[in-house]
């Protein structure tokens, strides 16, 4: 039977879990059992022990060698932390005709190598593909637009293929041995490839326009590669990257190590968090969940862990992202440079539009910078001068642009995963945005109006940006946002918890 903290999550049970997993974090028998937490985005903290030799070659070694080193070093470290990793000390007995129990050092080092030489062939090939849309867009007399849009789509269609063969090769790897544990090709996200991906556009699209400057191998390998960020992000753009870089020479001060060192055990307490949120508490609370469901329905879980569950789910995801950028500024400015910031307190959002400003940052610009903003502007559903004429026309003229926000997410959930449930994400953030457009252009024209309804509220201080329209205001969003990461777990599980939440208190009340 499941234990009574699962049931009730805010319990003291449930801090005296967190203790003993704490625990078993400084028991070898566990990190050898995890796989040293190599082949997640953890292993970025085996990057420290390097950075004494990073600041001796730093400030000894001659300038015009700093690219090369930096890129060779990363290379090493995308090949050391993609080694294949067993679980529980050992692979499968499936595989033991294949090299006894335990993979050796050795052929470890040839897979990490092999997926670090894959990863050195595709930025080859986004380096050349690069070069000649820029050759193509400067043809006189050719449309430039044309051989950008190409290229980015040649970019779009390759990530979707190399997702299709990594699925099909771990399917096939998992029907034939039973590889369970086994990294045939990692997972994209946590190899850094979707991230390869999103920086690929980035540096296509702006050489396309004319925008990159001082291109040369060594510098985009360096700023592709560069290990900190490779894995999960930040994304940083290419001219701000060597902006940092090139003044780490300059600056470093000793503020240096005090700010890196608290953004790294920030981010490594964030992530052991996280891994207990994401391998105890939510498997465990789900097996009850679907218990419980089969045996006397929804409406005999415990509202309380209905609606703990979204909020846990959504801290498990934000920890994952935030404690690894954390990780990642920390060592970066170590080395004197400083990388982009993911996150500004965005839980304290209020409104959609001002959330995707908050979370992610990186990751949102370009969405927006290489997807929205072109759609908007150049696409079928661009906007235009607003009409005169009835409410119904205005409301006509808003509801045409709002298909590129759906298309917007719709894309950015194919770029997590290309499943039905991502795009399911998508239509219910495009369609989130768009009533949060129509909302905007409602109370705008109760503004301009001044009617009885618009002073009465804003008397009351829900219109006019009062404190309990903004609180009200960041509730809704965040609330919002918790029910939307749950579809990353699958429908049903969100349709059971939303129906509960929104259910239950009328049930109570009538």
């Amino acid at each position: 039977m499941m234990a009574d903290w699962l049931t009730s999550p805010l319990s003291p049970e449930w801090l005296c879990a967190l203790r003993d997993f704490c625990g078993q974090l400084g028991e070898w028998s566990h990190w050898q059992s995890h796989g040293f937490y190599l082949a997640t985005r953890w292993g970025v903290l085996w990057f420290l022990p390097v950075i004494p030799l990073v600041w001796a070659f730093e400030f000894l070694a001659p300038r015009r060698w700093w690219l090369v080193f930096l890129s060779i070093l990363s290379l090493a470290f995308i090949a050391f932390g993609l080694m294949p990793w067993p679980i529980d000390g050992v692979f499968p007995e499936q595989v033991a005709h294949h090299g006894g129990q335990a993979m050796t050092w050795a052929r470890r080092a040839v897979y990490g190598l092999l997926h670090a030489a894959i990863v050195v062939l595709l930025l080859v090939g986004v380096y050349r593909l690069a070069r000649t849309g820029q050759q193509r867009c400067r043809q006189p007399g050719r449309n430039p637009w044309h051989p950008l849009v190409a290229a980015v789509l040649v970019l779009i269609a390759g990530y979707f293929v190399l997702y299709g063969i990594r699925s099909g090769w771990r399917r096939l790897g998992e029907g034939a041995y039973g590889l369970d544990a086994f990294v045939i090709l990692p997972n994209f996200h946590e190899a850094g490839l979707a991230y390869v991906f999103v920086k690929s556009v980035h540096y296509v699209w702006d050489s396309c326009r004319g925008r990159i400057q001082n291109r040369s191998w060594w510098r985009f390998l360096c700023w592709m590669t560069f290990f900190p960020s490779f894995r999960v992000g930040p994304i940083e753009r290419y001219h701000d990257f060597f902006t940092q870089v090139h003044r780490c020479h300059r600056r470093w001060r000793a503020s240096d190590l005090l700010h890196g060192w608290r953004r790294i055990v920030q981010g490594a307490l964030k992530g052991v968090l996280c891994l207990f949120l994401g391998n105890q508490w939510l498997p465990a609370v789900g097996d009850q969940l679907a218990d419980t469901v089969a045996t006397g329905g929804a409406s005999s879980v415990p509202y309380l862990t209905v609606w703990v569950l979204p909020w846990m789910v959504l801290m498990t995801a934000y920890l994952a992202l935030a404690g690894y950028t954390d990780i990642a500024v920390g060592l970066a400015r170590l080395m004197g440079y400083r990388m982009a910031e993911n996150f500004n307190w965005m839980f304290f959002s209020h409104n959609l539009s001002e959330l995707w400003r908050r979370t992610h940052m990186t990751m949102s610009r370009c969405l927006r910078d290489y997807c929205y903003y072109p759609l908007v502007r150049r696409g079928p559903f661009r906007r235009r001068p607003a009409p005169g004429g009835s409410a119904g026309q205005q409301v006509g003229h808003l509801l045409l642009p709002t298909v590129n926000f759906y298309i917007t997410f719709v894309f950015c959930g194919l770029w997590h995963a290309p499943v039905s449930k991502m795009i399911l994400w998508g239509l219910l953030f495009g369609t989130g945005m768009a009533v949060f457009e129509l909302w905007v252009w409602f109370w705008q024209q109760r503004v301009d109006h001044n009617g009885l309804l618009y002073r009465g509220l804003a008397r009351a201080g829900l219109a006019g940006g009062g404190w309990p329209q903004r609180v009200l205001g960041v509730l809704l969003t965040i609330h919002f946002l918790a029910l939307s990461v749950l579809l990353f777990h699958g429908p049903e599980l969100f349709f059971v918890v939303t129906r509960e939440l929104i259910h239950r208190p009328f049930t109570w009340l009538f």
